[in-house]
Order: C-alpha cells, then structure tokens, then sequence
C-alpha cells in the first residue's frame, strides 16, 4: 500500500522527465583579407545566435568596401576537424581541409566551436545587402563568375553525408579554394564564413534527461527568425506558420533561410512599418509558396506604440490530397493584430501567437491564419540588437483563474459555515458532586 502511495506521488515526476536532444550547434570558421577586432573565443564555449550576430557578423558588416562569402554545408562538427583534418599529427598539411587551412593561418580568422543555429544568420545578412546578394553552385563555380565588392555571394557546397565523407570534405574544401582564388586574383577584399545547416552525428550524442516544460519532441532544425531593420525596428520569432484553414486545411512552415526583411523607420511623419518576405518554400506534401509578403505598421501615442495595420499577401499551391489551391498575390489578407501593443520602451512578447483573418467572409471563401511562435517585435525605443523589457501577451484574468477563485470562495464559504457551527455548541455549566446532592431535573409532562 505504501510502494502504491508513492508512485503516485511520482509518477507526475516520471512523466514529466523526457530525453531532450540538446540544441543544434555548429562550428564556424571565419576568416577576413583585412583587419577586424574580434573577442577571443574560448575552447569549449557556446555561442547564442544573437552573440554570433552582435560581435562578429556586425563587425563584419561595418567594413566599408569588400564582400561577404558565406560557405554553407549541409553537416559539419567540431570532430570532422578533428577526425579528417589530420589533427594530430604536426606536420599536417590539413587533411581534407589544406586550402582552409592555409586561409586560416594566413589571414586574420577565428574558429568558433558551437555557434546556435548559425545557419539563420542568413537572412541578417541577406537584409543588409538587400538586392546585392548572388548564390552560386558548384555549376556556377565551374563556368566561372564575377567578383565583386559590396555584395553577398552565398556559397552551396555539395553534401557530404556519404560513405566517404573524406573525400566529400576535401571536394568541398576545393570549391572554397576556387572562390577564394576568383576574389584574390581581383584584388578584392573579402569576410568568408564557412558553417553548416546543421550539426553531423558524432559517436556519443549529446543527450541529456530532464523535465524540460517546452521541449520538442524531434530534433528538427530550427526556423528561427531574428531582424534588426534600420537599428529601428527588432522582429523575432522561433516559429513562423501559415495555414490555410477553409475550404481545407493546410499548414505550411516557412524556413528562417528563405526569409528577408526591409522596413523604415518612420521619418518626415510616416509611419515605422516592416516588411518580411519568404520565397520559394516547398514543404513534403507538396505546397508551395513562391513569395508570401508580411506587413506590419506601428503607430506611437502617449500612452505607448500599437499595431495599426498588418496584412499578408501569398502566391504559390497548398495541396492537401486531392485538393489543390493557389491563391493570388493581388489579394490582400486583412489579419487581426489588435492585441499587437506595449508601452512605448517596451516589446510585445507572445509565447504563441495566431494571427486569424478578418477580411474573411461570404465574398471570400478563403480563410487563412499566421502564426508566429515565441513571437517579439518592438518598433519604439530600439537600442542596438536587444529587446527592450517584454509585455506579454498572458492576460491577468481569465477563465481559469475566475474558475479557481470560484471554487476558494465556496469552500472558504463552507469552513466560515462550519467554524459558525462549532461557535455555537455549548459545554454544560453544572456538574454532579459525589459528596453532594444529586442534580434532578424535573420532568414536565
């Protein structure tokens, strides 16, 4: 009976244990043709998405001339260094990696060992070099292709989850090689970042159990998303989603690395508004979203800044089976972004956020609805890349808590009743003395 007594007192406890796979960190290694100060590093240590962003991409952005070369991988650890480097031996020539290698040595470069997600400093980076970024494939390295300064050139190297990673590495190592050479042949001043989407399986996996209240429960990449538009405006969320909900249903996730920004700042009496634009998603069951464009605009009165307008325009096909829709640019979708308000220093802070349609009606058929998890956006009161203090978006009052103050109030009503109760029972005021006359009650009829 007492072992049965305990486990329920535990078994909560035990369900609210889960394996938690640690969050994706991978390695980055940058390297710059000119001087730039940058914080040491420490072996060992992690860096958050916005450190990486505030005191090395910043820096990197704030040259005045050159380009930025961004050589993304598919997977890439600290150990494929290590393992296929050829490390340990001290007259190494790199292993897979020698042109990095010498790139490294010979210019001014430092290698951060975990870096968060840092595969969506992307779209930070794609912000500031609006309408001068270039992607380049293998193909296009092949052919050949002009360098330039002041533009973002985003470099695709080929995958290297196969049998022999060795030489996978080493290929990718010599396209590096190839670009570097295209920029130094032209005397162009160049910040290459080299890094991955994610981070490659290594033998012992970090995995660690804890009750961990918000942990989800597969290791997928993240979608985070993080703008500084004009050193104005700051947007971010874990999660954006947009879901056609009639006349089927249809939920697409949209990538942090499709995503771009541009706002104003609401000079000469205009407005401070921001745009946020995704292009060519695709996602398993076979939607597509060939640009869906978000605006939002703020407005600032005494009492604090508020949303005045946001709206949605999608161009691409959700599929869902058998149905299929596509859904035309021109039309302007009205969302309900009331509740988007803060004090004027402040950000508004929404653990989970729907944004549900208002133009929906009889002449519309289609109603959609975005959502945006662990969503922040300040628009007042900026300073550099860090968010004011949050309103949240939790309420002080609602359903459960009226249904919980309800349920104290009878049952403190029932303990007041019953103390009445007992305060009215009385003790007898007369006892019998065995040395005296026995207490007779006489009996009336």
């Amino acid at each position: 009976m007492a072992a049965a007594s305990l486990l329920f007192i535990f078994l909560p406890l035990l369900l609210g244990v889960k394996c938690v796979v640690a969050a994706e960190f991978t390695p980055v290694a940058l390297w710059h043709t000119s001087d730039i100060a940058v914080e040491p590093v420490f072996a060992g240590k992690k860096t958050s998405l916005t450190r990486f962003t505030t005191n090395f991409i910043d820096k990197v952005l704030n040259r005045e001339s050159g380009a930025v070369i961004f050589f993304l991988q598919d997977i890439l650890s600290m150990e494929d260094f290590t393992k296929y480097g050829d490390a340990y031996n001290t007259k190494s020539q790199g292993g897979s990696f020698p042109n990095l290698k010498s790139y490294l040595e010979e210019t001014e470069s430092v290698v951060l060992p975990a870096v968060e997600s840092a595969v969506n400093a992307l779209p930070y980076l794609k912000q500031n070099f609006a309408g001068q970024v270039k992607v380049l494939s293998e193909a296009d390295i092949v052919r050949g292709f002009t360098a330039t300064s002041g533009r973002l050139y985003i470099v695709k190297l080929t995958e290297t989850d196969a049998d022999d990673r060795a030489a996978a590495l080493r290929r990718n190592d010599d396209i590096i090689a190839k670009v570097i050479r295209t920029f130094t042949d032209n005397d162009i001043q160049y910040s290459a970042i080299y890094t991955a989407k994610r981070e490659s399986a290594t033998d012992s996996p970090r995995v660690r159990l804890a009750r961990h209240l918000m942990a989800d429960d597969d290791n997928t990449t993240t979608t985070s998303t993080f703008f500084n538009v004009s050193g104005c405006i700051l947007f971010y969320s874990e999660s954006v989603s947009v879901s056609l909900l009639a006349p089927f249903f249809v939920k697409v996730t949209l990538p942090s690395t499709a995503a771009s920004a541009t706002g104003t700042c609401g000079a000469n009496d205009t407005l401070p508004s921001l745009k946020v634009t995704y292009t060519d998603v695709e996602v398993i069951n076979g939607s597509t979203i060939d640009k869906l464009v978000m605006d939002m605009t703020f407005k600032r009165e005494p009492s604090g800044w508020f949303t005045t307008n946001l709206t949605m325009t999608i161009s691409g096909v959700f599929r869902n089976g058998t149905d299929e829709l596509a859904p035309n640019d021109t039309q302007v979708i009205v969302l309900d972004a009331s509740e988007v308000t803060a004090p004027l220093i402040y950000s508004y802070h929404c653990t989970a956020h729907p944004f549900s349609q208002r133009n929906a009606g009889l002449t519309n058929p289609l109603r959609f609805q975005l959502g945006l998890d662990a969503f922040q956006v300040q628009a007042f009161g900026v300073t550099g890349s860090k968010f004011g203090k949050a309103s949240d978006c939790t309420v002080w009052f609602n359903i459960p808590i009226l249904m919980g103050l309800f349920t104290t109030f009878i049952l403190i009503s029932i303990l007041t009743f019953g103390l009445f109760l007992l305060s009215t029972v009385h003790s007898m005021d007369r006892f019998d003395d065995p040395k005296g006359k026995t207490i007779t009650v006489p009996a009336v009829d």
